[in-house]
């Protein structure tokens, strides 16, 4: 399993992309990176493990995760597991669940109704949402209230970008003015 790697400059795949402004953006506020490779890789599927990476850093617990390298509670989270401190500090502010044999299952891709059902948690719905129906329609519902769109039920990178650049809005303690020009971003940073 290759981890997402920090590495800065233009990711080679997103441009002319419907993906390229809100991926620019995230980059930006250091959320989200590319692969060794210089690429963003927006087809490519999200695992648990990733998720709980993009959550983590979108809330700001990033400095968090870097000291909750201590022992997984999960059977199946190796102590050297590239994510070990993510998927510590989302379990523990409840973004996201393991499962009832113990397991968190890092590598398993997550659909549409996961993601969503996350990034709400993420942003403090979930006490809202989990007494009015049942899941996955009561987060659904409000994902689609909150316009989060479905990407053919998959849940893509591109798709996590929309998710993701929504929860950053809400949690970034810097406001980022994006203002779109010819499919680039101009940036205006107010403290």
């Amino acid at each position: 399993m290759n981890s997402i790697v920090l590495a800065k400059g233009s990711l080679t795949d997103i441009e002319d992309t419907k993906y390229e402004s809100a991926v620019k953006a995230l980059e930006v506020l250091n959320i989200v990176d590319g692969y060794e490779d210089g690429e963003y890789k927006a087809n490519k599927l999200v695992t648990r493990a990733e998720m709980a990476k993009l959550l983590v850093i979108a809330t700001g617990k990033d400095n968090t995760a870097k000291i909750s390298l201590n022992a997984s509670t999960f059977n199946d989270v190796a102590a050297n597991h590239w994510a070990l401190g993510y998927i510590n500090v989302a379990s523990q502010c409840g973004f996201i669940n393991g499962y009832p044999d113990g397991s968190f299952k890092p590598d398993e891709t997550i659909n549409y109704a996961e993601a969503a059902t996350m990034a709400l948690r993420a942003l403090g719905y979930d006490i809202a949402l989990e007494g009015r129906g049942t899941w996955p329609t009561n987060y659904l519902g409000k994902a689609q209230e909150l316009e989060i769109e479905a990407y053919n039920e998959k849940n893509h990178k591109g798709l996590l970008r929309h998710i993701v650049f929504r929860i950053s809005k809400k949690t970034n303690e810097t406001l980022i003015t994006f203002v779109l020009n010819d499919n680039k971003i101009n940036e205006k940073i107010k403290k």
